[in-house]
């Protein structure tokens, strides 16, 4: 972090928007060590997943990823279940993508059923339960899709990335495993998934059929990803931003493109009342601390860790902007953001969280 704050310069361009069709994008980084840990959303604007997301059994359920962090697979000997309720409720009609890294924690029966993802309603993926411990598609609106291909999902070591794309312009249902098609088969209808209940990433939304793998890297998608996408996602996190928490009185917004690695542009826009200091909080970790029994409520939340902090003063236009050249040579990780202004109280902004990493396939 101190590496990035030593080249803060001037202001810069304009913020971009998400791709079409995006829903959520989760990378589970910088959760653990809190109370009640949640998840953030990567995807923002018309159609996304809600921006947070509560982990289960809070920072217990966050493990090492890959990138970063992850969510741990549930023991099946233990009790606690490891998910994340998403707090989206599946409606498609049509294509759609669910792609995500997986590693195998503790199945060890090619034919034991272990849920990637589903919801109470019967939309789930599970790994196990064909013939060769493939992969199963439930409740996408016609008959179980079964894919069987190569090493059976529990005998594949390391984190190994996989997506299902359903696609109503090839009527053809493709999984993919370490950025290559495995298995394809034709779709005998098209895709129409309705249900009634929120999608969980961890198990099938009863707790009856928990993950034995280790997740991360999360996306789900009302559109075909391209084969390139995918490819691109198998081997680099997508560099992202997203705005969570709620604002108190000041404004924060990212600008200049989105946080890809070598991007000189990348950087930040405070806003508030006019010609009023403030302060740009930096952290490594998403650590929610409460000022408000120390300061008031008008002090909100500080959501980053207390890494580094930037003083800005806000111009006669309220506005104040702070660049963050993304060095070329940083791998994928995750930074913080929060800003403070004060004019005789403490305002807070929403916090953002930024993803680091390659330009987006999307």
């Amino acid at each position: 972090m101190r590496s990035l704050i030593l080249a803060l310069t001037a202001a810069t361009a304009a913020s971009s928007l998400s791709a079409q069709g995006d829903v959520l994008y989760y990378r589970f980084d910088a959760a653990s060590g809190n109370a009640a840990a949640t998840t953030v959303n990567f995807v923002a604007g018309v159609g996304a997943a809600p921006s947070e997301a509560t982990l289960s059994n809070g920072g217990a359920s966050v493990v090492g990823g890959m990138s970063g962090s992850g969510l741990s697979a549930t023991s099946p000997w233990w009790g606690a279940t490891n998910s994340v309720d998403t707090g989206w409720i599946p409606s498609i009609s049509g294509s759609f993508t669910v792609s995500m890294f997986v590693q195998n924690k503790y199945a060890n029966d090619p034919l034991a059923r272990a849920t990637l993802f589903g919801e109470a309603g019967g939309f789930r993926g599970d790994v196990g339960a064909t013939s060769q411990g493939g992969f199963v598609l439930s409740g996408w609106g016609g008959p179980d899709l079964e894919f069987d291909g190569g090493l059976p999902w529990c005998f594949v070591n390391g984190w190994t990335h996989m997506a299902i794309v359903l696609d109503t312009a090839t009527s053809t249902a493709t999984l993919y495993r370490g950025g290559a098609a495995l298995a394809t088969t034709p779709l005998p209808t098209t895709p129409v998934v309705s249900t009634q209940f929120p999608l969980v990433i961890g198990d099938d939304g009863t707790v009856t059929t928990p993950s034995l793998f280790d997740i991360d890297e999360v996306r789900v998608l009302t559109r075909a990803a391209t084969a390139q996408e995918i490819q691109s996602w198998s081997v680099d996190s997508s560099a992202a931003a997203a705005s969570f928490g709620d604002a108190n009185g000041t404004g924060l917004q990212t600008v200049g493109g989105a946080p890809v690695r070598g991007n000189q542009s990348f950087g930040l826009e405070i806003t508030g009342l006019a010609q009023t200091p403030g302060v740009l909080v930096f952290g490594w970790a998403r650590v929610h601390q409460d000022l408000v029994p120390l300061l008031g409520p008008s002090a909100g939340i500080l959501y980053p860790s207390l890494d580094a902090q930037v003083g800005v003063m806000l111009n006669t236009a309220g506005l104040a902007s702070v660049a963050v050249p993304i060095p070329a040579t940083l791998g994928s990780t995750e930074f913080f953001v929060q800003a403070f202004t004060l004019d005789g109280e403490i305002r807070s902004s929403n916090a953002i969280a930024c993803g680091v990493g390659a330009a987006s396939g999307s």
